[in-house]
């Protein structure tokens, strides 16, 4: 595997940071682990030359659609330990999916055939599961290593720095974003698919302004476009597991610029 990163021309956007700070954010990675690697390899090596402050936000989507969740999801508990790079952990939908399909508090009935059917098989797999084995709540958690349950246990639901919102999928244009940042991830009940580690309409389609001058910064609903739309939202989604293409966002006063990890398979850059 060959694995080229790539770094992208600063571009302006309103964004609202003290001069000394950095905000990396990463896009979902689906159990792409070799991306991931590659990818904040290339983030810690920025941020040392930089001198700056950082904070480095993965965005949710860690596991399923790809062989390597778990794994990532243990990476992200042992963290980088990079000094002055804080990190934080968002959860995604996906995330949510495998949290709702452990015993406990935050168990929700009848989500199995959903995340199997979105991408949870692989994590399943990656798990020990052979196909046609009986699975259980029970089951999944003892095949759980610790360190990936610490992880998704402690994910956040968002982060706010500076005037960025940065979430799993979105905000809903129509509620503040009050009603939500009060509100624990892990108690989603899969009443409303406008939950921000949900939404895609009308969030994607929205041109105003977000209350405070919000700019979002999202993964979530692929795109081969990833980058500043509608001068609203910054969208970091390249559906890793299928392009081979991870997407990150480092984010200053004033403006941002892309890095990418890539490794597509020929067949991969035809299918585009």
């Amino acid at each position: 595997m060959t694995i080229t990163i790539a770094i992208g021309e600063w571009q302006h956007a309103l964004v609202e940071l003290p001069e000394n700070e950095a905000v990396i954010a990463i896009g979902d990675i689906h159990g792409q682990l070799d991306l991931m690697v590659e990818l904040e390899s290339a983030i810690t090596r920025l941020h040392r030359e930089s001198g700056l402050a950082g904070q480095l936000v993965r965005l949710g989507d860690y596991i399923d659609r790809g062989p390597h969740g778990i794994k990532v999801l243990e990476r992200i508990q042992s963290g980088l330990g990079i000094n002055g790079l804080e990190e934080i952990n968002l959860a995604g939908n996906h995330d949510h999916m495998l949290l709702a399909m452990l015993p406990g508090r935050y168990r929700r009935s009848g989500v199995e055939s959903m995340w199997i059917r979105s991408g949870g098989h692989d994590t399943l797999l990656e798990l020990g599961f052979i196909d046609g084995e009986v699975i259980t709540p029970d089951a999944i958690l003892a095949r759980m290593p610790l360190a990936a349950l610490g992880a998704l246990t402690n994910l956040r639901g968002h982060h706010v720095a500076g005037n960025l919102m940065l979430v799993h999928a979105g905000l809903s244009p129509v509620s503040p974003p009050s009603l939500f940042l009060a509100e624990d991830w892990r108690d989603y009940d899969y009443g409303s698919d406008h939950h921000p580690m949900w939404i895609r309409s009308p969030f994607l389609d929205y041109r105003g302004e977000f209350e405070g001058g919000l700019i979002v910064v999202h993964g979530h609903t692929p795109t081969k476009e990833p980058g500043l739309h509608n001068g609203n939202r910054i969208a970091l989604d390249t559906g890793a597991y299928g392009t081979g293409i991870l997407t990150a966002a480092e984010l200053r006063l004033g403006r941002y610029r892309l890095i990418q990890a890539t490794d597509r398979t020929e067949d991969q850059a035809n299918d585009e």
